[in-house]
């Protein structure tokens, strides 16, 4: 059977959203290292964070909460999401300025750190899902066990990487945090069971692909990508600068899909100008406020109590908060179960 070439744009807009364009610059950051040593590089992942990050984090907000409506306030998950996390965000940054403790930030940070890694890997999975049934092409549930279990791995060997230090101690955004000492032999096992899942998983793939069954290219690459992102012995400190931008266009491209059918079903003559103000004109100016001049008005005004030093005390508080609010409310908003994006996520254009 010959599966529709389709996308949630178009197969070959999707398949460079999803990572060919990660792909594309990573070989150009590999072919020309030596000059990217010497350019500011993370200048230029700020400005692109100003415009692609920054939206990508506001615009899950606006169609969870949008699109959750009253259910907020009556059903468990959204209650845990969509009230209690950002309640308990919120009273843990208090104390921490209240009694000038600084670990509890570095708790947050750490927070952070660990739920990034479930954040992408669970992102390529849902790529590899859409991208397939778009094909008609569908796993067993055994199957996509297997599948979690080997992305699984992949996020603990990324997150178990950081204690890798050699000096003990890292920063971020001026804050100071102890990195603890956690056995070299855990590091390595899980880097080499992720290596062991990637493995696998190729030669998973090899198998459906020789028994017939022709998988979405852009679901694999979303799902392989993880790969190249997070695996340590792919790790590229200046690649890795550029990361955030491309698993945030991979978001964009899902959120984008459910905006422009929610839209259109409402109201086709004006969907274009809703989804630029309502949506993605919202999404900027919040992200802005959000990441940049709240947070810097804060700073200079106020400062940051005596044992955090030099570290920037409300932007961190910001930039945690919008992260780690981000991963739990997307994992009710974009479960199939939840309902609330599963009418809007479809191809814009159906095949014949």
């Amino acid at each position: 059977m010959n599966q529709p070439s389709v996308g949630l744009t178009n197969p070959k807009a999707d398949f460079l959203i999803v990572g060919g364009l990660s792909l594309v610059a990573l070989a150009i950051v590999v072919l020309f290292e030596p000059w990217f040593k010497g350019f500011d590089l993370w200048y230029l992942t700020w400005l692109l964070a100003f415009f692609i990050n920054g939206p990508h984090f506001l615009i899950s907000y606006l169609l969870f909460y949008r699109l959750a409506g009253r259910r907020v306030t009556k059903e468990p998950r959204f209650i845990f999401a969509g009230i209690i996390t950002p309640i308990a965000l919120v009273s843990t940054f208090v104390l921490a300025w209240f009694f000038n403790n600084a670990t509890l930030m570095v708790l947050m940070l750490y927070t952070m750190f660990f739920l990034v890694g479930w954040h992408y890997v669970k992102q390529g999975f849902g790529i590899l899902i859409v991208h397939s049934s778009i094909r008609k092409v569908y796993f067993s549930k055994k199957a996509q066990e297997l599948i979690r279990l080997c992305l699984h791995l992949l996020w603990f060997a990324s997150f178990l990487n950081i204690f890798n230090s050699i000096n003990g101690f890292g920063q971020y955004w001026n804050l100071e945090y102890p990195i603890p000492t956690v056995s070299t032999t855990l590091i390595q096992t899980f880097q080499v069971l992720a290596c062991l899942g990637l493995v696998f998983l190729i030669g998973y793939f090899f198998l459906r692909r020789y028994q017939g069954i022709k998988d979405s290219p852009s679901g694999l690459l979303g799902l392989f990508i993880q790969y190249v992102w997070l695996l340590p012995v792919f790790y590229h400190t200046e690649y890795a600068l550029l990361i955030p931008m491309f698993h945030s266009l991979q978001y964009m491209l899902f959120a984008s899909n459910v905006v422009t059918n929610l839209e259109k079903q409402k109201d086709q003559a004006n969907a274009k100008k809703k989804i630029m103000i309502n949506w993605w004109g919202s999404a900027f100016i919040l992200a802005a406020l959000g990441f940049y001049f709240i947070p810097d008005y804060l700073d200079s005004t106020l400062g940051a109590p005596s044992s955090f030093g030099d570290a920037l005390f409300f932007l961190l508080s910001f930039i945690l908060f919008i992260n780690i609010h981000h991963y739990i409310i997307d994992s009710v908003l974009w479960k199939r179960e939840s309902g609330l994006v599963r009418d809007y996520l479809k191809p814009l254009k159906q095949p014949a």
